[in-house]
């Protein structure tokens, strides 16, 4: 009954706030030495992508230290699925973030915005899948950086740029590498570049792209023509092997949130002439194919240019086949371009038609 009670106290849900509990001592670490550290202990829970405010941190501090004191927090083998958000508001002086083998899921630019002065992150045997370009935008004094034993598919090739101070990497047993640095820059500059080599997922940057590309153009989109759009996405992302990474399946309920958002705007507006709503169909439809012939284009575009890159590392006896494929690639496109001059008249000659039943109404009504 105890545990029980432990559980449903510890496992929270969005938006609430928590305290967590320290053991406190001195700790020698790599590169920063001795440490007043926080351990955190095991029976605290983040399950929420929206994830835990930390409000403050219970523990008896030793040797007249406080809050002020601590520069390295340590979690290990607890539940942190996702990044806890509030640690800054407690402990001011981080330089190392410690947190293993707590299953967490993802880790963001926004997690690491608030620790400028951060040298150290050790964020080991967790189930991270992917690491973003911008994720230490804000963290320049980073040295040591350890994931070992995740299950990393995809790492942006820019992902380490711009860290000057950089002279640790561990990427020991991941689904693209398994490779560590000794603590030297060359050695560094070495892993950096085995990192490109081995973890760029191309299909994951193009899935991520037709999201950033759906929401660019299907902003305008009729209410009808945006849920269809949204279902052949969501789709292809359910029959990928990306399906659980939760930052794509967020994306999708926040498309489906803006598509209800739109669709209670438009049941609003009122339509008081004939006119009025032959050319808010029109329109709507215009929007419709413009979006449908930018997608293609879009599409057909960044195909040629996989291509491109493919045809500069494939093998002798691939490079035929792909050339073919990029002749034929750039022919579609020029027959896209045919058909959307066509679109374009089609479109002019409707618009006339409009105006000439529009001239004959008002005829009518004056008579």
């Amino acid at each position: 009954m105890k545990v029980l009670f432990m559980l449903l106290f510890t496992i929270l849900s969005p938006t609430s706030s928590i305290n967590i509990e320290c053991n406190y001592d001195l700790r020698d670490f790599y590169i920063i030495g001795s440490s007043y550290t926080c351990h955190v202990k095991i029976n605290t829970y983040i399950i929420s992508p929206d994830s835990v405010d930390i409000f403050s941190a219970k523990g008896t501090h030793k040797n007249e230290k406080n809050d002020h004191s601590v520069v390295a927090i340590k979690a290990e083998n607890s539940k942190f699925l996702y990044f806890p958000h509030g640690l800054k508001k407690i402990f001011k002086k981080l330089k190392l973030i410690w947190i293993e083998t707590c299953q967490m899921k993802e880790i963001h630019q926004t997690d690491l915005m608030l620790y400028p002065d951060l040298e150290i992150l050790c964020v080991g045997g967790n189930d991270i899948q992917v690491l973003d370009e911008d994720l230490f935008k804000y963290n320049l004094e980073l040295k040591v950086f350890s994931c070992w034993y995740c299950n990393i598919f995809h790492v942006d090739p820019k992902v380490f740029d711009n860290l000057p101070k950089l002279t640790d990497i561990w990427f020991v047993v991941n689904q693209c590498i398994d490779k560590k640095s000794d603590g030297t820059s060359v050695y560094v500059n070495d892993m950096i570049g085995a990192i490109k080599d081995k973890c760029m997922s191309p299909s994951f940057l193009m899935l991520k792209q037709k999201f950033d590309d759906f929401e660019e153009v299907h902003r305008n989109l009729s209410s009808e023509r945006f849920n269809d759009k949204l279902e052949v996405l969501e789709k292809e992302l359910k029959t990928s092997k990306f399906y659980n990474f939760p930052s794509l399946k967020k994306k999708i309920e926040e498309f489906k949130d803006q598509n209800i958002q739109n669709t209670c705007k438009t049941d609003k507006l009122e339509t008081n002439s004939f006119k009025s709503e032959g050319m808010t169909a029109l329109n709507m439809k215009i929007n419709d194919i413009e979006s449908d012939l930018k997608v293609s284009m879009i599409d057909t575009s960044r195909n040629v240019e996989y291509l491109v890159k493919n045809l500069q590392t494939s093998h002798e006896e691939e490079l035929t086949a792909l050339k073919d494929k990029i002749e034929d690639l750039r022919s579609s496109n020029e027959n896209m371009a045919r058909k959307i001059d066509k679109m374009s008249n089609k479109l002019e000659k409707l618009t006339e038609v409009l105006e000439k039943i529009d001239e004959k109404v008002s005829k009518f009504v004056q008579h």
